[in-house]
């Protein structure tokens, strides 16, 4: 999906940068021939992924899915402003679907008196992470994961299916790290 492309390039962004020396003419090269190796394979293998990342604003103006998730978005976003407090359903008002984004899905269902402790949970988390991809630490990989399934988690799925996400987060907040 482009939700998964978009996560994996960011992840592996991110992977490249905490990792860089600091040669950023390299980053840029790497990032590059990653994406160019992206392209040749897709066409190789037949697959229509990137045509579909191209294609967004044509989807949108034909109502296909990407519209419909457009239009989830902004509905659950005004749900949520007329409702701000406490929020006031599981599901957006847009055909009884789930947000497919985990920030609008809280927002939603639990209004700001919910949202603040799980954006200072996900605030916490990030930072953690990005101590541990510093630090070179062998449980980085974990990290990792949290910041995939992260950004997939505000294109697609919703908060009961982020299991990926929420055991990441736990283990990344209860390791210690020990800096030199």
């Amino acid at each position: 999906s482009r939700g998964a492309l978009i996560a994996l390039l960011f992840t592996v962004f991110i992977l490249i940068i905490m990792n860089s020396s600091g040669n950023k003419i390299n980053i840029v090269l790497f990032i590059a021939l990653i994406l160019f190796f992206s392209l040749s394979v897709s066409s190789y293998l037949g697959s229509n992924l990137f045509d579909r990342v191209l294609a967004i604003q044509s989807d949108y103006d034909s109502g296909s899915s990407s519209a419909i998730r457009v239009e989830i978005w902004k509905t659950s976003f005004y749900q949520f402003v007329n409702n701000p407090i406490f929020g006031n359903s599981l599901e957006s008002d847009f055909r009884g679907y789930k947000p497919h984004n985990i920030f609008l899905e809280v927002l939603v269902t639990t209004g700001i008196i919910g949202f603040l402790p799980f954006i200072y949970l996900i605030y916490t988390t990030i930072r953690k992470s990005l101590l541990l991809l510093k630090i070179k630490s062998s449980a980085s990989y974990m990290s990792l994961i949290f910041i995939f399934t992260l950004i997939v988690s505000n294109f697609s799925g919703s908060l009961y299916s982020a299991s990926i996400l929420f055991i990441s987060m736990s283990i990344i907040l209860n390791m210690k790290i020990h800096t030199k």
